[in-house]
Parts: structure tokens; C-alpha cells; sequence
């Protein structure tokens, strides 16, 4: 719920993508929701950039690095794995 509250806070309506949403306890199910979200970077298209926000342990996942709290990651999505290219912190 915070996650979905600073999302609309910050960028008005948005979608629920529950891939963000705090990873489950068995491996198998957060490989599937890994795949889910690296999924839906790959493909976006869209002509502005893609905003998720989300927890840190769903990041550390994705990345292998962690967040602060409040700090934006840039993900760099050419090639075959998602890199951490630049941070904002707030």
C-alpha cells in the first residue's frame, strides 16, 4: 500500500503491477515474478519513461544491489541483464 500511495503522490494514477509487490517466501514463485517484471521492462514501448516504484528487496532482487529509502535507480536495460546506471537519492 505505501508503494501504490507514493506512486500516486508523486505521479497521479497509475497501474497496480503486483510483480512489485513484496517478494513471496518460495524460490520458484519469485523467480516467476522476476521474470514477470524484467518481462515488462523489456517490452515497454512506451514514448515517456517507465516509473515503478516499488520495495527494496523486489530491487535488490531484480538488480543484486540495494536502494536507500526514497532513492531513485535508473535501470539500464540494453543487453541481456539489468544494470544499475544512475541513482537520485531525494
Amino acid at each position: 500500500c505505501r508503494c501504490a500511495e507514493t506512486a500516486r503522490l508523486a505521479f497521479g494514477d497509475g497501474e497496480v503491477f503486483d510483480a512489485l509487490d513484496y517478494l513471496p517466501g518460495d524460490a520458484e514463485a519469485q523467480a516467476a515474478r522476476m521474470e514477470a517484471l524484467r518481462e515488462r521492462i523489456r517490452d515497454y514501448t512506451g514514448s515517456g519513461n517507465l516509473v515503478m516504484v516499488t520495495h527494496g528487496e523486489v530491487i535488490e532482487a531484480l538488480t543484486g544491489g540495494r536502494t536507500r529509502d526514497g532513492e531513485a535507480l535508473i535501470l539500464d536495460r540494453s543487453g541481456d541483464t539489468l544494470r544499475a546506471a544512475a541513482r537520485i537519492a531525494f
